[in-house]
């Protein structure tokens, strides 16, 4: 009789060679920070590319608002046309409203309705990447279950958190590389013309180039919402589809 207990290292090997665990780690982290990217400089951008300083904490207030309204109306749209699709959607929406920000012209009060406008947008967007990710992942698991008899969720949960902690890390490292770049001097009140700048384009291109990337592994992601209700069925049902070269390898790494 098989056995799922396996070592650490070969749980690891197990995990990140399942390729559908792959596609969605990698569209998780790449769309982690893109979202990661616009939070981490968004005071500023609001500060300096916007000139709405006084209006940032109600800004930001719609945004996280927003975000916690979008969750069941996604609930809802995934119903409809599964997660992949829904994700899919989010990501489009969130990289849409971020490239605006290149074009529109926040002058005025004009410029304040824009603003709350795209915030109730981009929770769109955020919400997405909050939820559908998480979502996948037990789908994922079930899968890999299936196919091989690996149940280590500890591992694929694991490095799902460790995508977002590394998103953050990533963010704040480049981010600061790039202040000092633009001339961006904290200590000063008056920063030079090419700070703005450097910041409307900081929560623009870099995201958008994230996003992109994790809609491409997201568009490789091989599970649909049929194959995922056939793999629980058969789970149900106690059915196995373990590849003898699979059964044979985990029992040797039993020992790891």
């Amino acid at each position: 009789m098989y056995s799922s207990k396996i070592g650490l290292f070969a749980g690891i090997r197990i995990v990140f060679t399942f390729r559908p665990y792959l596609l969605l780690f990698l569209t998780q982290l790449f769309g982690w920070l893109g979202i990661t990217f616009v939070q981490g400089n968004y005071a500023l951008y609001i500060k300096y590319a916007l000139d709405l300083e006084d209006m940032y904490p109600y800004v930001i207030a719609v945004l996280l608002m927003a975000t916690i309204v979008w969750m069941p109306l996604w609930q809802v749209v995934m119903r409809k046309i599964g997660k992949k699709a829904a994700l899919t959607a989010g990501l489009w929406i969130f990289m849409v409203t971020l490239l605006s920000l290149l074009f529109i012209d926040f002058a005025g009060d004009w410029g304040v309705f824009l603003a709350f406008t795209l915030s109730v947008i981009g929770g769109a967007g955020v919400a997405a990447g909050y939820l559908f990710p998480w979502s996948m992942l037990p789908d994922v698991i079930d899968e890999a279950y299936l196919k091989m008899g690996v149940r280590r969720e500890e591992l694929f949960y694991a490095f799902f958190v460790f995508g977002t902690k590394f998103s953050s890390g990533v963010t704040l490292g480049l981010s600061t590389g790039i202040y000092k770049a633009g001339g961006y001097d904290e200590t000063k009140c008056d920063q030079p013309w090419t700070v703005p700048l450097t910041l409307k384009l900081l929560v623009t291109v870099p995201p958008i180039i994230f996003i992109l990337i994790g809609l491409f592994c997201l568009h490789h992601y091989p599970l649909s919402e049929e194959s995922v209700e056939r793999t629980r069925k058969q789970l149900e049902l106690g059915e196995r589809r373990i590849p003898e070269h699979t059964l044979q390898c985990c029992v040797n790494t039993d020992k790891d």
